[in-house]
């Protein structure tokens, strides 16, 4: 480390608001790499967890480096900008949410109020970084609003960039140190300036040429993945449509084939990014659209839709394996297990879960219980089940502690695939049926145990060998 750096490091006390999934993780690398952090998180119940050293969210190594932060005295945690060092900082990121209305339109006001509040104790020479997910051209309208609130000049008299974050969920910490940061700015002086902050988290710096550029970057990121998604779960109804075995099928187009990377259908998409970015690109873009324009919306749109979609044409199959062993109108007791919206890497993080609209399907049919080794009782209850909570049981105790008639696999945790089908077959009465959200077990095993097997991707028509 330079001297320069040196001197760089040493004015840089930094202040994170919010302190979810974004904040919290970033607040605790920077912590870890030098510098003095306080983040600021309005919630009452995750203010009062921090305080106490306790993350509101699973990520591995995340509560060891707060613990060791606090007891370090670089990591506090505060309520508002109100807070001293929220005074004395010369950084400031804003990594709060940017959520969907009930229109699936983006709503931008928690990173505008953030804003507003930063701009009570902002000094000429300080640094602002907008990490937040938002929509292309927000950044713009934000330095209007800090420009006109404060006096100062971007790019003369303070720096401001977009800096996205790009981690995964399950492997965070990680990825902060050894990700590329990407980093957009109108001015080269802003790009200067958080380059020397990012330096200190990761060797890999990647400049874009604007606001609008980082915004996109990251939108681009999760759009991608989304839409890929898509594709796999399409081919997988495909599939089905002519009585085929969609993930056989792919798995044989991958095999060998390096130029495909074809997804597998799943049960569908959740979390708090790919649900909602591509809405977010969608918002930037103008309503009176060329031909290329119109068709890229249209793609992006309906892979979205197909993903949400999923969940329920899981249960529409679920429902027609039911009526074809005659338990169409019978009272069911079901088991649903994975109640996070991934099982791996692990979360505890149900946003938007796919096991949401399974559970709903079932309650109409009788009880359901719901077990996820990572999701604490409350959330699992909070969607509509009742939690399973005995933490030395094994996945096979589990499903074989009630005569379920229905067992989901509702997300990938490699924990499922152990089930002993053996004695999940002993315990379940005649005929009970397994949706396998992710194709975790073999159709052939799970039908010649006496199960009737039903895969999301799979064959239209259930049998047994």
């Amino acid at each position: 480390m330079n001297e320069r750096d040196n001197e760089t490091l040493e004015k840089r006390n930094v202040c994170v608001l919010g302190q979810g999934y974004v904040g919290l993780t970033l607040s605790a690398v920077l912590a870890q790499s030098g510098f003095d952090v306080v983040g600021l998180e309005k919630d009452d119940e995750r203010y009062e967890q921090l305080t106490r050293g306790v993350p509101h969210f699973d990520e591995p190594e995340l509560a060891k480096t707060i613990s060791t932060q606090r007891e370090l005295g670089t990591l506090r945690f505060g309520r508002s900008t109100d807070h001293p060092d929220a005074g004395h900082a010369s950084a400031y990121i804003i990594a709060v949410g940017s959520p969907l209305d009930e229109n699936k339109t983006p709503n931008t006001s928690i990173v505008e109020s953030a804003v507003d509040s930063v701009t009570g104790v902002l000094e000429s020479g300080d640094l602002v970084v907008l990490r937040s997910t938002i929509p292309v051209g927000t950044s713009e309208r934000i330095v209007d609003q800090i420009e006109t609130e404060t006096g100062l000049e971007v790019g003369k008299t303070l720096s401001l960039v977009h800096a996205p974050e790009r981690t995964l969920q399950g492997a965070a910490l990680r990825e902060l140190r050894h990700l590329p940061q990407v980093i957009g700015a109108d001015d080269r002086g802003s790009v200067i300036e958080a380059e020397r902050l990012f330096r200190h988290v990761t060797d890999t710096i990647l400049r874009v040429e604007s606001l609008r550029a980082a915004e996109l970057v990251k939108l681009m990121d999760n759009t991608y993945r989304d839409v890929t998604i898509a594709l796999g779960n399409a081919f997988g109804e495909i599939a089905r449509s002519h009585g085929l075995d969609g993930t056989r099928l792919i798995q044989a187009a991958n095999k060998g084939y390096d130029r495909n990377q074809i997804k597998s259908p799943g049960l569908g998409v959740g979390g708090g990014c790919l649900p909602k970015d591509p809405y977010l690109v969608l918002e930037s873009l103008p309503d009176d659209t060329e031909p290329g324009l119109s068709a890229a919306t249209s793609l992006i749109r309906d892979a979205r839709q197909l993903n949400e979609s999923m969940p329920h044409i899981a249960t529409d199959q679920l429902e027609a394996a039911l009526s074809d062993l005659d338990k169409g109108s019978a009272e069911l007791r079901s088991l649903v297990f994975g109640i996070a919206f991934k099982g791996e890497p692990a979360t505890n993080d149900i946003r938007h879960t796919p096991a949401k609209p399974v559970i709903d399907f079932l309650t109409e049919r009788g009880p359901v219980d719901g077990y996820d080794p990572n999701v604490e009782p409350e959330k699992i209850a909070s969607l509509g089940a009742r939690p399973v909570t005995d933490d030395d049981a094994t996945v096979t105790d589990v499903a074989t502690r009630d005569a379920y008639d229905v067992i989901v696999l509702a997300n990938n945790n490699p924990a499922f695939k152990e089930l002993e089908l053996a004695s999940v077959a002993d315990a379940a009465p005649p005929d009970a049926v397994l949706l396998d959200g992710w194709n975790l077990l073999d159709e052939r095993t799970v039908e010649q145990m006496g199960l009737s097997y039903v895969a999301v991707g799979g064959n239209m028509t259930s049998h047994r060998f």
